[in-house]
C-alpha cells in the first residue's frame, strides 16, 4: 500500500480514561476521547502538496489502515489560500469539494478530523502581520472562519475540531510583543463559534505554538476549547539536518538521543562549523533524556490544571533525513510515554 502522507508529526498514543483525567472546561468527554491518538496528514493540502493530487493523494483503505492502527483523529493542515478569497471571504474557494471529499473519507473510516485551515505558506508571516495590523483583513478572516465553521459543523458536531491558527509567531518574525495574538485569537474564536456553536476549538499560544507561548496565554472566554502546543525539544536532535531552519542546523548529522558529553563527543569532533560543534557540545552537556523531557512537558500540564482547561500535543516528531532511526524511536517513545503519564493526547 502506497502512502502519500508524511508521518513526521506524531501525537501521543493514549487511552480515553487517562486523557479524561484532565479538566474539561466544557469540552464533552466524547470529544476529548477523539483527541487521544492522532496523526498529521501533512502532505495532502499544504503548500508543498501537488494540487493535481488533492483528490486521490489518500485513499479510503489508507484511512481504514490508520483507524486499525488505533488512531482516533487526523489533523488536516490546509494552505491558507486554499479556500480563502480576500475579495469574497463568505464564499469558500474552488477546492472546497476536494476538502469535503477528504473530510468525508476520514469520517467514514471512523476517524475525527482537526481542520487546520491557516497552516504555513511562503506568505504565512504576511498573514500574521495583516491579522495583527490590518483590522479590515482580520474582519475578512473572521467572515471566512465563520463560513468555514458553519459548513463543516454540518458534517459532525463532535468529530470535527477547528484549530484557530497554526504556530503564531509574529513576535519572532517582527520582534514585537506576543500580546498581538490573544485579541486576534479571541476574535477568530468568536467567529468560529458563531458558525459552529457545539464543536470543540483548538487554541494555542504565540512563539510558534510552543509551551513557552502557551504558559504566557490566558484562556479564552469561550468554553469547549482545548489548548494545543507543539513539542520539538531538544531542537538540536529533532531538527538536525533541517536546512530550512538555518545554516547551523543544516550542518548537524548523526546527533544521538539520549545526550551526554561522551555520547556527542565524536559527532562534535566531526563538525567543521564551530557554531554547529558548540551547539552539539552544549546539547551533550544538557543530558537530554526521558526525565528532562518530562520536566519540559509537565509545564503544559501544570498550566492546564492551573486554568482548569485541557491541553493537547498537536505536533511532535523528529526529522528523518540524517538522524539515526533507533534514536528517533527512542525519542518518540519517551515523549509519548511522558504525554500519556500526564494525560495529554
Amino acid at each position: 500500500m502506497k502512502f502519500f502522507i508524511t508521518v513526521v508529526f506524531f501525537l501521543a498514543f493514549l487511552g480515553f480514561p487517562a486523557f479524561c483525567e484532565q479538566p474539561n472546561a466544557g469540552v464533552p468527554p466524547k470529544n476529548l476521547s477523539f483527541l487521544s491518538r492522532g496523526i498529521n496528514l501533512n502532505d495532502w493540502f499544504t503548500p508543498w502538496a501537488q494540487p493535481a493530487a488533492y483528490r486521490d493523494a489518500f485513499r479510503p483503505e489508507e484511512a481504514a489502515f490508520l483507524k486499525s492502527c488505533g488512531f482516533t483523529v487526523c489533523r488536516l493542515p490546509l494552505r491558507p489560500d486554499l479556500l480563502f478569497d480576500s475579495s469574497n471571504p463568505a464564499v469558500l474557494g474552488p477546492h472546497l469539494r476536494d476538502v469535503d471529499h477528504a473530510v468525508r473519507l476520514l469520517l467514514n473510516a471512523g476517524l475525527a478530523v482537526i481542520l487546520d485551515p491557516i497552516h504555513g505558506s511562503s506568505s504565512d508571516s504576511d498573514w500574521e502581520h495583516r491579522l495583527a495590523h490590518d483590522p479590515s483583513f482580520l474582519s475578512k478572516v473572521e467572515i471566512y472562519w465563520q463560513t468555514l465553521a458553519r459548513h463543516y459543523a454540518k458534517f459532525s458536531s463532535d468529530r470535527i475540531f477547528f484549530e484557530i491558527l497554526n504556530e503564531p509567531h509574529l513576535s519572532t518574525v517582527e520582534k514585537i510583543s506576543p500580546d498581538w495574538w490573544p485579541p486576534v485569537q479571541q476574535a477568530l474564536a468568536a467567529a468560529i463559534r458563531k458558525g459552529a456553536p457545539f464543536n470543540t476549538l483548538l487554541a494555542t499560544g504565540e512563539r510558534w505554538g510552543s509551551i513557552d507561548g502557551l504558559v504566557e496565554l490566558n484562556p479564552l472566554p469561550e468554553r469547549n476549547v482545548v489548548y494545543s502546543f507543539h513539542w520539538y525539544e531538544p531542537f538540536t536532535f529533532t531538527h538536525q539536518g533541517a536546512a530550512w531552519t538555518g545554516p547551523t542546523q543544516a550542518e548537524l548529522h548523526d546527533v544521538p538521543y539520549p545526550s551526554s558529553p561522551s555520547a556527542v563527543a565524536s559527532v562534535a569532533a566531526s563538525l567543521a562549523d564551530p557554531r554547529a560543534r558548540q551547539q552539539v557540545l552544549d546539547y551533550g552537556n544538557q543530558r537530554w533524556n526521558l526525565d528532562r523531557i518530562r520536566a519540559g512537558l509537565v509545564r503544559a500540564s501544570a498550566w492546564g490544571r492551573r486554568h482548569q482547561v485541557p491541553v493537547f500535543c498537536g505536533e511532535f516528531g523528529a526529522y528523518r533525513k540524517v538522524s539515526d532511526e533507533n534514536d528517533r524511536v527512542r525519542w518518540l517513545h519517551d515523549v509519548r510515554q511522558v504525554l500519556e503519564s500526564l494525560g495529554i493526547g
